[in-house]
């Protein structure tokens, strides 16, 4: 067995997902790799996916390199060796990738660092492609296969089984017919931008043409608008000489107005500039008068500020006087103080002298022996305290364990919001009928319960079953109403909100009607366990419902099959042994009794019980742990007491020693005290305030305030004087004032008549001045646009041959206005295009040209590659036939093996040269009363896809030369009879001379099944304990001795 070029030879991983460090070498033909679920099996095709390839998505598992360290470590590493032939230079090739958790990574190549670029020139060599589900197909990525569209499939196929260069002419036809059609847009885009193109021009062509009439019309106009500006400036020059003339004479009579009434116009002007110069001098006196009240008023304010400070030096006096009493009894107070603690100093001294007192060595040794035993008893404290934190901590688990403790007793207890929940998922209506009957309970006359199935506890699971095959569905979910009006009035409110429920009426508690017919020893003798009634618990009325109804009282069950059934059929009509339920019945027409015997279903609504033994054995955890609750309570007291009792003892001795270092430091506290004092004494007979110096100052104070006070006084009187006749002069000037200005007012009002008779003529004078203005702005208006539309830039520019074409042909300003307005009016009928409009038209002309050149060429190019990819497509799909023909026998032929059928068929689209829409697609037939139908995700079983796509893969390995193929779990989902003859065929063909390599990862080998030599099996055990090598050989030889001493 030798290998071929692009086998693997060695596979090495270190740090990878569960395996710490792993070596493997597969043979050239099948490896088949198996071993217990999570031993690492998948791991190891994961590995050589992510080493021959720079995508994550390949494995179908993590999107990042990191997730695939393993856990603890910081980097991965995997190897693979790939056979090369004993040609190539260099040996095999080997392929190493290693990355950490911080998602870096790095390639080697036959151990030089490159990038995955040069890599994966390499394997293209070589033939390998990872990305292909049809040669590489790991356990995640399993369930894509079948969902790949018919496109994608196809493009797999080409790559595994027709060779490069089939899919790049597939590749090379799809990127042709997509540049064609987008040629054939183009073309067509042109086409109707060219015909669009003509539409407008064949619109607008009228008004184009009128567009030109009308300008040869416009040039007529504009011939007869100079002729008109010639006669209208003619016009208007000879009016402007006569406007000027009447000018003229309103500005002479104007002037002779203003000589007549000048010297009443410089009388009142005189009087005018005196009343002003008055009213100038008013204004000065008054600022004089302002100025005399200020300076008066500035004065009074330092008058008043000269009394405040005579008022504040007596003040100050008085202040300094309190401060100086104030000393003076803070003195006697030092001195009292002082004699105080002299006292205490004469006492100390003889209370000493009559008991005697320690040195200062003995009386520290006493200080430092009730420091040691205070230490001791501290210590001691520390322990209690320490252990009483200890039982605390103990007591508060305990008491959290028994807060769990009885939550779960409590959950236990209330199985009805379970069984709620339940209803709810398996009938809604029932559901809300009972949310709606908890809120609304008032509304009825007696007793209405909830579904049956929320209130009825199985005591123990296993009778769930019986009890729920016994019971229909309705009745499961029926509402139970102890009075019949209250059933008539949950129907009306059920009907209007449209629920669907069932509700039937027991108005009986009573069970004792309800007795078997054949006591309970009786029963068990013949092999049952009990009757159905007595497994439930539930309400009296909805109990004595169910018997009457369905003889609960009367059905024996049994767990076992231990039960003579032959001696059961004469006492009981319908009874339960294990999982299946006896009924007898009558015929009607032979009197004959015929027994059924049915399956039991597991139960679907009573699977919410209340667990009794589990209820007694938490209830008993609990009791016993609240025990251990109350004695450590009792520890806790205990500790807290001996806590109290160090605590007085430590008081104590911390008391005694006070005691001790007080009386060492008595003296020095006295004698401090005392210095203390008698510095404060001398400070304060320092700083004592001399009321001599103080009075001294007050007097000077006072008599410098006295002093100015009389100066301000003497200048208020003599402001005051000069105040009374600057007003009196102030008075004067304002009555002569008045004078004037009476004046001005009478000759003002005698000159008014004059004034209006020169503003009547000077307004007749602006008159005509703006008249002649107006003239000559016409006028020379009139002549610039004349010279304008003559192209001139002077009037001197006008020479005899511009008057002699104005004096020739029609004459008069009138007869020219309308000759003018009748071809204008003729010029307005035309309907014609504008200027942007006209403009368009010729530039769509020119677009027009260029189009029809640009379609010619398009037209010419499409059918050039309409012919070359026709006779490509030609080639492509005679080759694509062939080869979907040769997998479909293939694929047949191996369906046929599983007693199955199925064919390959190549999809072709309705737009034949859209080349990316052909697709294969896979047909399948299980059963023969079924048609062949296309696989997909949704339309068969995980089984079923498992077998085609097996088979898929096994028919195109009989027709490629891939190096190798790899396969996880690929028959995960089948029966145990498909999955022999699939690893049949499977093994046939890749154990055959000239087949590829392959990898099978399973869980399991067959059992009993004929492998040959060419089969490579490959055990992978994982775990913390395991060696790391396992002597194989010794335990196959181990096994076939055992088995040859067996036989």
């Amino acid at each position: 067995m030798a290998f071929i070029e692009g086998n693997i030879v060695r596979i090495y991983m270190k740090d990878f997902l569960t395996f710490d460090e792993m070596e493997l070498c597969p043979k050239p033909h099948l490896n088949v790799i198996i071993g217990p679920n999570g031993t690492g099996k998948s791991t190891i095709m994961c590995g050589l996916a992510l080493v021959l390839s720079n995508k994550t998505t390949v494995t179908g598992r993590g999107k990042e390199v990191s997730e695939y360290v393993k856990h603890g470590k910081e980097m991965a590493v995997i190897e693979v060796e790939i056979f090369r032939g004993q040609s190539r230079k260099g040996g095999n090739l080997v392929v190493r990738r290693e990355f950490n958790k911080a998602n870096a990574n790095q390639f080697y190549l036959q151990g030089q660092s490159v990038s995955f670029k040069e890599v994966d020139s390499n394997l293209k060599k070589l033939g390998i492609q990872v990305d292909n589900l049809c040669q590489f197909l790991p356990q995640d990525r399993v369930v894509e296969f079948a969902k790949m569209n018919s496109m994608q499939l196809l493009e797999n196929t080409e790559k595994t089984v027709g060779g490069q260069q089939l899919y790049n002419q597939h590749m090379q036809l799809c990127s042709r017919g997509g540049d064609l059609q987008q040629l054939r847009q183009r073309q067509q885009q042109i086409r109707e931008q060219h015909q669009t193109e003509v539409d407008k021009n064949q619109r607008v062509d009228a008004e184009v043409q009128n567009h030109h009439k009308r300008a040869q019309l416009q040039r007529e106009i504009e011939k007869l608008q100079q002729r008109r500006l010639w006669f209208l400036y003619t016009k208007l020059r000879v009016d402007h000489i006569e406007r000027k003339k009447n000018r003229d004479a309103l500005v002479a009579e104007l002037k002779a107005l203003k000589d007549r009434w000048q010297p009443d116009v410089d009388r009142i002007t005189a009087v005018k500039n005196d009343s002003e110069d008055m009213k100038k001098k008013i204004l000065i006196e008054e600022r004089v008068v302002s100025n005399i009240s200020s300076e008066a008023t500035s004065l009074e304010s330092r008058l008043n500020d000269f009394v405040e400070q005579r008022q504040d030096a007596v003040r100050d006096y008085e202040n300094k006087e309190k401060v100086h009493h104030q000393q003076q009894r803070q003195l006697q107070d030092l001195h009292k103080q002082l004699a105080t603690i002299e006292s205490q100093i004469e006492t100390l001294d003889e209370q000493e002298g009559k008991i005697g007192v320690m040195d200062e060595e003995t009386l520290t040794r006493a200080i430092n022996e009730l420091t040691l035993e205070g230490q001791g008893l501290s210590r001691r404290l520390a322990g209690v305290q320490e252990e009483a934190l200890e039982v605390q901590d103990t007591r508060r688990n305990h008491l959290a364990t028994a807060r769990d403790l009885k939550q779960r007793i409590d959950n236990l207890n209330d199985t009805s919001q379970r069984r709620l929940q339940l209803l709810q998922q398996r009938h809604r209506d029932a559901y809300q009928a009972a949310i709606w009957l908890q809120q609304n309970t008032n509304r009825f006359k007696d007793v209405v319960y909830p579904p049956i199935c929320t209130l009825l506890n199985v005591l123990s699971p296993e009778y769930a079953q019986y009890v729920e095959d016994r019971v229909p569905r309705a009745d499961l979910i029926a509402f139970v109403c102890r009075d019949k009006d209250d059933v008539n009035l949950l129907k009306r409110f059920t009907d209007e909100k449209r629920w669907t429920i069932n509700i039937v009426h027991s108005g009986s508690d009573d069970l004792s009607q309800f007795r078997p017919d054949k006591p309970e020893h009786y029963i068990k003798n013949l092999g049952f366990d009990t009757y159905l009634l007595q497994t439930i618990e539930g309400p009296g009325a909805v109990l004595h419902y169910l018997c009457k109804t369905y003889k609960l009282h009367n059905i024996p069950v049994a767990l076992g099959d231990k039960v003579n059934v032959q001696r059961v059929l004469k006492d009981f009509m319908s009874f339960y042994i294990a999982d299946s339920r006896y009924t007898q019945s009558r015929s009607r027409y032979s009197n004959d009794v015929m027994t059924n015997l049915s399956q039991v279903q597991k139960p679907m609504l009573l699977t919410q019980n209340l667990q009794h033994d589990r209820l007694n054995a938490l209830n008993e955890q609990l009791r016993q742990l609240q025990q251990e609750i109350n004695s450590k309570e009792e520890r806790l007291k205990c500790l807290h007491a001996s806590e109290t009792e160090l605590s007085r003892a430590i008081e104590e001795k911390r008391r005694q020693k006070q005691q001790m270092l007080q009386q060492r430091n008595n003296r020095k506290t006295l004698l401090a005290r005392r210095d203390h004092k008698q510095e404060q004494i001398n400070r304060t007979a320092q700083d004592q305030v001399n009321l001599a110096d103080a009075l001294a100052l007050k007097e000077h104070k006072m008599q410098l305030a006295s002093r100015d006070a009389l100066k301000a006084a003497e200048g208020l009187c003599e402001l005051r004087q000069r105040h009374c006749s600057a007003k009196h002069n102030l008075v004067i000037m304002r009555a002569y004032y008045k004078y004037q200005c009476d004046s001005v007012t009478e000759l003002t009002n005698a000159f008014q008549e004059m004034e209006e008779t020169v503003a009547l003529k000077k307004q007749e004078v602006n008159d005509a001045t703006m008249r002649v203005r107006e003239s000559m702005r016409s006028g020379q208006d009139t002549l610039a646009e004349l010279l304008r539309s003559l192209g001139l830039e002077k009037p001197t520019e006008i020479d005899e041959e511009v008057r002699s074409r104005f004096n020739a042909g029609i004459q008069g300003l009138e007869a020219t206005e309308e000759e003018l307005n009748k071809i204008e009016a003729h010029r307005d009928c035309l309907v014609t295009a504008d200027s942007q409009v006209v403009a368009e038209f010729n530039q769509r002309k020119k677009n027009i040209e260029n189009l029809a050149l640009q379609l010619e060429k398009l037209t010419t190019e499409e059918q050039r590659g309409t012919s070359d990819l026709m006779a490509m497509r030609a080639e492509w799909l005679n080759s694509i036939n062939k080869l979907t023909e040769t997998i479909s026998a293939s694929f047949s032929r191996l369906m046929a093996r599983m007693k199955c059928a199925g064919e390959v068929k190549l999809s072709t689209p309705d737009n034949e040269d859209d080349l990316s829409k052909y697709g294969l697609t896979i047909w399948v037939r299980f059963r023969g009363s079924e048609k062949l139908r296309e696989l997909t995700a949704m339309q068969q079983s995980g089984g079923e896809r498992a077998v085609s796509t097996a088979l898929y893969l096994l028919a195109l390995q009989t027709m490629s030369t891939v190096p190798f193929r790899c396969a996880d779990e690929i028959n995960q989902g089948m029966d145990a009879e498909n999955e022999r003859q699939m690893i049949t065929m499977l093994v046939e063909h890749m154990t055959d001379l000239n087949a590829s390599q392959y990898f099978l990862v399973t869980p399991k080998l067959l059992p009993n099944f004929p492998y040959n030599d060419r089969v490579n099996v490959i055990c992978v055990i994982n775990g913390p304990k395991v060696a790391c090598k396992i002597p194989v050989e010794a335990a196959i030889k181990r096994k076939k001795k055992l088995n040859s001493k067996g036989k």
